[in-house]
């Protein structure tokens, strides 16, 4: 019977030591199924000017907050500073299905 019991324990020794892992024991699949939504990453301050049809540029401020909402600040820049004019929007952010892309809520384009 001692045998028995030995041979069975062998067994079951042999099996766990032989088993593939699973996914649940792959470091990687956490990391894998991470957003960026879910990240700090995103939050803070973006700032730069662009091209625009209708004036010298436009220069812009977005601040994004970790309560999903957004501040931009647009500057239609002119060829004299004086006639510059300013647009201040704020509202929420909804992220797209893939969770990597932002929508800000309140902006036409």
């Amino acid at each position: 019977m001692s045998r028995f019991l030995g041979f069975i324990m062998l067994l079951g020794l042999i099996w766990n030591c032989t088993q593939s892992p699973t996914e649940s024991d792959s470091p990687t699949t956490t990391l894998d199924t991470i957003s960026q939504k879910d990240t700090l990453g995103w939050i803070g301050t973006y700032a730069g000017t662009v091209p625009d049809p209708n004036s010298v540029g436009l220069e812009m401020t977005l601040v994004l907050n970790p309560s999903n909402t957004y501040d931009l600040k647009i500057i239609h820049l002119q060829k004299d500073p004086k006639n510059n004019t300013e647009e201040n929007i704020s509202g929420d952010i909804k992220w797209e299905e893939d969770s990597t892309t932002i929508v800000l809520n309140e902006v036409d384009s």
